[in-house]
């Protein structure tokens, strides 16, 4: 008898504190926030090539020079970032197939159509007024207040969109701006590593197609416009 009772109030308790037991959450909240960042190209985010005029274009096609810019990166602590440019006149770019004669500042030519942004049509049309170029110039690039040309110094990076590899953008004294391209910093071969600094230089120049395909009657705007993104890596 002493044994069944043992254990019948041994299932008694049991049961009462299983009915009588409560759930009670605990949650964990919070949240990880990277340095904040910006990116701007300062004062020069206009390129005023003023008026030229239309007798004055080669025949070939010509090569307005480039003018220089430069777009600040800041973040408040180190941080791994990446850049990437849309063309917001994509389609209305020359390539050097359609001006083989003009003078383009490319460094591999025959990659020249990937490397061609828009300059906008003329008259509305669908006539390409010629196209843009960006060169970037890691010889007054700087990462962290180093100029990429210093021993040891970070370099410029590059990787199709879409890639997890990066790679060398180029070992040229300057690299073609591509829009299929995403740009970061790094040792050579990568990864990319966290800046809180950067200026990264380029040169844009304009080519205008040859005047024979270009209506004559009215001016001709130039119109090329590159969107800049900086991402978070």
């Amino acid at each position: 008898m002493k044994n069944q009772f043992f254990v019948g109030v041994a299932f008694a308790t049991l049961a009462a504190a299983s009915h009588a037991a409560g759930n009670s959450d605990l949650n964990v909240t919070g949240k990880l926030m990277p340095p904040a960042c910006n990116a701007h190209f300062g004062g020069n985010a206009t390129l005023d090539f003023d008026v030229i005029a239309f007798n004055a274009l080669d025949n070939n096609g010509t090569n307005l020079g480039s003018k220089d810019t430069a777009l600040q990166i800041n973040c408040g602590g180190p941080t791994r970032v990446s850049v990437v440019a849309l063309d917001n006149r994509a389609g209305s770019g020359i390539t050097i197939q359609e001006a083989p004669n003009l003078n383009w500042p490319y460094q591999n030519p025959e990659n020249g159509s990937k490397y061609s942004w828009g300059l906008g049509f003329a008259d509305g049309q669908k006539i390409k007024t010629g196209a843009l170029i960006g060169l970037i110039t890691p010889a007054t690039t700087t990462v962290d207040g180093v100029l990429l040309t210093t021993a040891g110094a970070q370099k410029v990076l590059a990787r199709p969109t879409g890639s997890s590899s990066w790679s060398l953008a180029s070992s040229h004294y300057s690299l073609n701006l591509s829009p299929d391209l995403e740009y970061s910093f790094g040792p050579i071969g990568g990864p990319a590593v966290p800046i809180t600094n950067a200026q990264l230089t380029m040169g844009l120049t304009p080519m205008i197609a040859q005047p024979a395909t270009l209506p004559s009657a009215n001016e001709i705007p130039l119109d090329g416009s590159i969107t800049f993104t900086l991402r978070y890596l």
